[in-house]
């Protein structure tokens, strides 16, 4: 990350509706947003995130995500998006 470039913090929320296909309007916004910020190297997300959307998303949905994808998708973010930490240092 350079000086000055603005790093949008995402919430739990807008991973859950990106995945979950009951609001397609909703789930679309969702992938849009994450889309946007994928491609500017803009997201950031928590590691307290990446373990509720994981929890959630192979869990409680309708129609759970194998846990392969989750890794997947998690080591994608670790790899991609800023990241921060339960402690600051």
């Amino acid at each position: 990350m350079t000086s000055g470039s603005i790093v949008v913090l995402i919430d739990t929320n807008v991973s859950l509706y990106a995945v979950d296909p009951r609001d397609p309007f909703q789930q679309q916004r969702a992938f849009d947003v994450l889309e946007r910020l994928d491609s500017r190297h803009s997201g950031a997300v928590s590691v307290q995130v990446l373990h509720e959307c994981v929890s959630v998303t192979t869990r409680k949905l309708r129609s759970p995500l194998p846990a392969d994808d989750a890794r997947r998708a998690v080591r994608y973010v670790l790899r991609s998006w800023h990241v921060l930490a339960l402690t600051q240092k």
